[in-house]
C-alpha cells in the first residue's frame, strides 16, 4: 500500500496548474494580527503556517480587511479564509478543514450596568452593538428570533465595521449600547491591551469551532482531505496543542462543532 503522504504528495502535485495556496486572514487578535514589528502573527497564523509548510506547493497568507478577504473569497479569487465558523449560508460556497480551535461568544456590558444577571427582561429590546457581516452577528440574529419566539421586544441591533476597541468602547461613550455581543477571546484580548476595567463580560451564549474555510471551485474534496490529513498530523503530534496553550486557547470541541448556551 502507498504511504498516505506519497499519496498526498502524488495527489496536490497532479492537480492542474499546481501552485501555492492563496489564503486570507483580518485583523482579529488573538488569532491573526500585525505585530508592531509588521509581522503577521496569532495562534491560528501559526497553525495554519505549519500545515502550509509540508503543503507540496506551499501556501501565502495575507491580512486583508474583513469585507474585502469574503468578497475574495467568494468570488473564488482565494483559495480560502481563516478563521471561520461553520453557517448554513458559508456552507453553501464554501468547504471547511477539520477544527483549528473552539471559541466562545457572549454578552460584554458596562462594569456599572445594574443588571447583575443576563435575563430575558435585560435583552428585551435592549440596543447591542455587534461586529457586520461576521459569525458574531449569525449568532446574534439567531439568538434575537428565538427570544422573540418567546415573546421578548426584538433586540436593536447596531453594527460596527470591525472587531476593535474603540467597538467595545461603545459601551462607554455616552452610553451608545446597552450590551456589546462579541467573540470573547478577540474582545478579553482587547480589553486587556489597555486599562478598560469599566467593561466586562457579562455571559458567554454560544461555542463553536475555528476551520479553515475554502472555495467549493478552488479547492476540491480530494485536495481538502489531503489539507487534513497534514493538519491530522500534526494535531496527533501535539504541535497544536502547545499553541493554544501559548495563547491560551482551547482545543476543538469534540461534542458538536457548535453549542448554544443561552436561552
Amino acid at each position: 500500500m502507498r504511504h498516505p503522504f506519497a499519496l498526498l504528495a502524488l495527489l496536490v502535485s497532479l492537480a492542474p496548474h499546481a501552485r501555492p495556496l492563496q489564503l486570507a486572514v483580518q485583523e482579529f487578535p488573538p488569532y491573526s494580527f500585525t505585530d508592531q514589528s509588521k509581522h503577521l502573527v496569532g495562534a491560528y497564523v501559526e497553525m495554519v503556517d505549519a500545515v502550509c509548510h509540508e503543503w507540496p506547493d506551499g501556501c501565502t497568507i495575507t491580512q486583508l480587511p474583513n469585507l474585502r478577504a469574503r468578497k475574495l473569497l467568494e468570488v473564488g479569487e482565494l483559495d480560502g479564509m481563516f478563521p471561520l465558523a461553520r453557517s448554513p449560508k458559508r456552507e453553501q460556497s464554501l468547504r471547511f478543514s477539520h477544527p483549528l480551535g473552539a471559541a466562545s461568544w457572549g454578552f460584554f456590558v458596562h462594569s456599572e450596568s445594574p443588571e447583575p444577571a443576563l435575563t430575558r427582561e435585560a435583552l428585551s429590546g435592549a440596543i447591542v452593538g455587534v461586529t457586520r457581516n461576521s459569525f458574531s452577528q449569525y449568532l446574534l440574529e439567531e439568538l434575537d428570533r428565538r427570544l422573540q419566539q418567546q415573546g421578548n421586544v426584538p433586540l436593536h441591533i447596531r453594527l460596527n465595521t470591525t472587531d476593535s476597541i474603540r467597538s467595545l468602547q461603545k459601551l462607554t461613550r455616552s452610553s451608545r449600547y446597552q450590551l456589546y455581543f462579541s467573540n470573547v477571546d478577540v474582545a478579553r484580548y482587547h480589553l486587556a491591551s489597555g486599562s478598560h476595567q469599566d467593561i466586562r463580560p457579562l455571559q458567554i451564549t454560544h461555542q463553536a469551532n475555528y476551520q479553515v474555510g475554502f472555495n467549493k471551485t478552488r479547492m476540491n474534496e480530494a485536495q481538502l482531505a489531503a489539507f487534513d490529513q497534514i493538519l491530522d498530523k500534526l494535531e496527533r503530534k501535539g504541535k497544536f496543542e502547545q499553541i493554544r496553550a501559548r495563547w491560551q486557547l482551547p482545543a476543538p470541541l469534540t461534542s458538536g462543532a457548535r453549542q448554544t448556551l443561552y436561552p
